[in-house]
């Protein structure tokens, strides 16, 4: 019995100490975010275009960018699935601290839509036909 009891407190000091720092208090989970120099891209000039190529990187895009990360900065996301959302609040990569322009694109290169969001609370749905996005600073 005693060994069971010391077993438990064990496993719920391990249970606790992996869990520590993995929210921010706002009962949001950290995710494991990558550093932009680790991500697929293109500069051009001063300009560095990345690639959200896969699920994690299109999940994090800016989220957790300081703004100096952010300056001179597009972001591609190629392939986009028919009804996604993009959002600026955390969603556990921390808040997307900038107002950011997002261009939709269909197949062909054509301009579906643009738009603003705004810095922590901005929302965009794509438009039926997008097949990919850009985003970058706004102003």
């Amino acid at each position: 019995m005693k060994n069971r009891v010391i077993v438990f407190f064990a496993s719920l000091l391990m249970l606790v100490v992996t869990n520590s720092g993995r929210g921010s208090g706002t009962g949001t989970p950290r995710l494991s975010h990558v550093n932009f120099k680790d991500w697929p891209q293109a500069k051009f000039g001063d300009i560095r275009l990345l690639i959200a190529s896969r699920p994690q990187l299109a999940n994090q895009g800016f989220a957790g960018a300081r703004p100096g990360e952010m300056k001179n900065t597009l972001m591609i996301f190629p392939n986009l699935p028919d009804g996604v959302s993009f959002t600026n609040t955390d969603q556990g990569y921390g808040p997307v601290v900038a107002d950011l322009t997002i261009v939709y694109f269909d197949r062909n290169f054509r301009i579906l839509k643009s738009e603003v969001m705004k810095a922590e609370t901005g929302h965009s749905t794509a438009p039926r036909g997008a097949a990919m996005a850009i985003e970058g600073l706004a102003n």
